[in-house]
């Protein structure tokens, strides 16, 4: 555990002292710890299905590299989405993006939470009214 709070602490320190943007350490970081490591959260409060996910996947690609790693995280990705389990999606989505374009808008909306949903039917009326208004005014030009 003491060796991930070391590597965060040295990419933070050669950040400062070449005065780096803040996106470049982050991205050495990223790229020098283990996908088994959910960086989103404190190492003692990993939630239990993250990381069983992230290990689960990591193991897959050591045994069967020549098999798509997008393909497995892609699966895992919406098994994840399918049970509702945030903690495993958003532990995937961190670690890797979102695999499948297909998968975006279920992420996000998961993600986001019950308050950013719409009703099918509110939806519907406000592209309605948004192709209404861009016909209006490309009309006029």
């Amino acid at each position: 555990g003491g060796n991930v709070e070391r590597d965060v602490e040295l990419w933070a320190q050669l950040g400062g002292k070449y005065s780096l943007a803040p996106t470049v350490p982050l991205q050495y970081l990223a790229a020098t710890l283990d996908p088994r490591i959910a960086v989103q959260w404190p190492l003692a409060a990993v939630p239990l299905s993250a990381q069983k996910v992230l290990c689960s996947l990591a193991d897959q690609e050591d045994e069967e590299p020549q098999v798509s790693h997008e393909s497995r995280r892609s699966d895992a990705l919406r098994a994840a989405l399918q049970e509702g389990d945030l903690d495993a999606a958003g532990a995937i989505a961190f670690l890797h993006g979102c695999p499948e374009a297909s998968l975006r808008p279920s992420l996000w909306r998961a993600l986001l939470g019950p308050g950013c949903q719409e009703e099918d039917s509110s939806l519907q009326e406000r592209r309605l009214a948004y192709r209404e208004l861009r016909a209006r005014m490309t009309a006029e030009c």
